[in-house]
């Protein structure tokens, strides 16, 4: 008995551990099959959204989840909740909205109401407490009968009247000449305190155009201010006048002129100071404002005419009277066509967008070899295509004697191509 004992022991143990090893065994093996699963189910399940909801748009996967996958047998795909959904689809969302990408037109402001002390102006915001506005009065800002001018001086008190106690202000008005804030001689930032939106709304509501359109003193007196942010605000194409005013061209801090262009200047002088550019109700001054706002850190946004409702109906008159009698007289219909073409571009920067397209009408078809300024001719085709789309003069009211103008003239139109 004592020799068989020491041997059932030695039994026992080889079978205990042969049990432990196939037990262990068969659950890693378990273990192993489940995370294999679960990892290709999950992955296969953001693909297929990501395809399903945006097959044209590159994402970029966040770096926990990887981008490619060694090839396998395709498997069918899991059934998944309305939760698992609504979660992919909400990283692919913030994955494409980090793109870094804006619109042009409609910029988005970085800035919140709740990061501190800002203003909001024409849709920009900036954070600070002291504010510079440089704003356009020359005598395009008169266009649609003073539309556009009141408009700006509306969203400037809007956007003052918006300000806290311990911020402040200060506005310059240029053209070829400058004009300070409430035309004091010293300049400084008025606080916001009872009576300022009032005294503001009393100035600038009263002021006097001017010709020209010259920023670049207006903002070499803003930067010598320190402001957190400068907003410049117009609808003109920049132009010098041809000797040089008194209160025309950049300074430096000394005072003395500098002989450089509005672009130049701002990349000088402008360094850490942001301008927040509004090229103002005129598409074709869109370029030269957003490549200022570029080079300073700032933001562009292009504000369209408010209405496409035509305003100056008189002034429309006057044109039309004008192009029948270059029909009439010339002889070229080259230059005739050029006429039209250099009306038409004159209203959009007005802002009269209708009008021009009805005195482009005769271009659209016009022979090549009649067309004498091609670039100048698919600009304008353009930017009204993207202003105002199919909408067209007569769906709009008009005055009783321009209206039977109007239907006198489609009626002949009609009668020709018939």
């Amino acid at each position: 008995m004592g020799s068989q004992e020491p041997h059932a022991r030695k039994a026992f143990g080889f079978r205990s551990l042969l049990i432990s090893v196939l037990f262990h065994g068969l659950l890693a093996l378990l273990l192993w099959s489940l995370v294999i699963t679960v990892t290709k189910r999950e992955s296969i399940a953001l693909l297929g959204s990501i395809y399903r909801d945006a097959p044209n748009v590159s994402v970029q996967l966040p770096p926990q989840i990887p981008e490619s996958f060694p090839p396998t047998e395709p498997e069918p795909l899991p059934e998944t909740s309305e939760k698992s959904i609504a979660a992919i689809d909400a990283l692919i969302a913030a994955a494409l909205s980090t793109d870094g990408t804006d619109s042009p037109r409609e910029p988005s402001s970085p800035v919140s109401s709740h990061d501190g002390p800002s203003i909001e102006f024409f849709g920009t915001r900036a954070k600070g407490t002291k504010f510079v506005f440089v704003m356009d009065v020359s005598y395009s800002m008169k266009a649609r009968k003073g539309e556009r001018f009141r408009r700006a001086c509306d969203e400037l008190i809007r956007a003052v009247s918006g300000l806290q106690p311990g911020q402040s202000y200060y506005v310059f008005l240029f053209s070829w000449s400058l004009d300070e804030m409430f035309y004091d001689s010293e300049i400084g930032f008025v606080p916001v305190q009872n009576g300022h939106v009032e005294r503001l709304g009393n100035w600038i509501y009263d002021v006097t155009m001017g010709a020209g359109t010259d920023p670049r003193r207006a903002l070499a007196l803003a930067r010598r201010m320190n402001p957190d942010a400068v907003f410049l605000l117009s609808d003109g194409q920049f132009n010098a006048p041809r000797s040089p005013l008194s209160e025309s061209g950049w300074l430096d801090d000394l005072g003395n002129r500098l002989d450089m262009t509005v672009q130049e200047g701002v990349e000088a002088i402008y360094k850490g100071l942001p301008i927040h550019t509004i090229a103002f109700e005129n598409p074709f001054t869109t370029g030269a404002m957003e490549s200022i706002a570029r080079a300073t850190g700032g933001q562009f946004r292009y504000v369209r005419t408010q209405s496409l409702q035509p305003v100056d109906s008189q002034r429309f008159l006057t044109i039309l009277r004008q192009l029948e009698q270059k029909h009439r007289h010339e002889s070229n219909p080259a230059r005739a066509y050029q006429s039209r073409l250099s009306l038409a571009w004159e209203l959009i920067a007005d802002g009269e967008l209708l009008y021009a397209e009805y005195i482009m009408r005769p271009l659209r078809h016009a022979p090549p070899e009649y067309i004498l300024n091609a670039a100048l001719l698919t600009e304008v085709q353009n930017v009204l295509d993207n202003e105002i789309g199919k909408a067209r003069l007569e769906d709009f009211q008009q005055p009783p004697e321009l209206s039977q103008i109007l239907t006198e003239r489609n009626a002949e139109v009609s009668t020709a191509k018939d």
